[in-house]
């Protein structure tokens, strides 16, 4: 009879989440995404704007992240860390000072997180794609976990490589993951409380895997 993978729950100065554990190395163990530390509310800071072009764009954007990691999570941080599959993620682990400087000057400035949380991140940022050149902003707590800080929908963390970001400034749509907004209907209401009930869920270490996250997903939003 196989044995069962232990279930622990990890502390550290970056924060707590629920990881597999087994005898084997981190980076021989799947990845696990923590959502302790998500921003998921669109800002406009500067020349950084994480809104959306349309409402459909935002909803599709929310789909294709979960089944982005959803197929991430299938992957050991070595199989990720091979060229081809870097290359199909547009994994990119950031050592420019000044793309780290303007990642937590966002984190600061704009999502109002402490300069003693930021540097427990020890300038460790990394970035991938979904969605046709969205990007994912985090940092790792540990080889194979991986936490999710913040979307860069427009792809403005690296601004001197996006294009049109005179038109990407100018997006105001916000993403499904804003706070709920008051003036909205009922059933807007629901569906967004919800979310972020969805999303606290995985902030406090309830899902062991992004399947089961995913699935409740879709079970309240897409099949509903």
């Amino acid at each position: 009879m196989p044995c069962k993978k232990e279930i622990k729950t990890s502390s550290n100065e970056k924060g707590k989440t629920l990881v597999k554990v087994s005898g084997k190395s981190p980076l021989d163990n799947k990845i696990v995404f923590s959502f302790s530390f998500f921003n998921g509310q669109s800002i406009h800071f500067r020349d950084f704007n994480n809104f959306y072009s349309s409402e459909e764009d935002a909803k599709k954007a929310a789909s294709d992240l979960f089944e982005t990691l959803r197929l991430m999570s299938n992957l050991e941080p070595k199989e990720l860390f091979a060229p081809n599959m870097k290359k199909q993620y547009h994994y990119n682990q950031f050592d420019d000072n000044n793309i780290i400087d303007r990642i937590e000057s966002i984190l600061i400035n704009g999502y109002g997180m402490t300069r003693e949380k930021v540097d427990e991140f020890e300038r460790m940022y990394f970035e991938f794609s979904f969605s046709n050149g969205k990007r994912v902003i985090g940092t790792k707590i540990y080889e194979n976990i991986f936490q999710i800080l913040f979307i860069d929908c427009n792809h403005l963390i690296c601004i001197e490589s996006s294009r049109n970001v005179k038109i990407k400034n100018g997006y105001s749509v916000p993403s499904i993951f804003e706070k709920v907004d008051r003036n909205i209907t009922v059933k807007q209401y629901e569906r967004e409380e919800l979310l972020e009930l969805l999303i606290d869920s995985a902030r406090n270490g309830e899902y062991t895997n992004i399947d089961d996250f995913i699935k409740d997903y879709d079970e309240l939003f897409i099949m509903s």
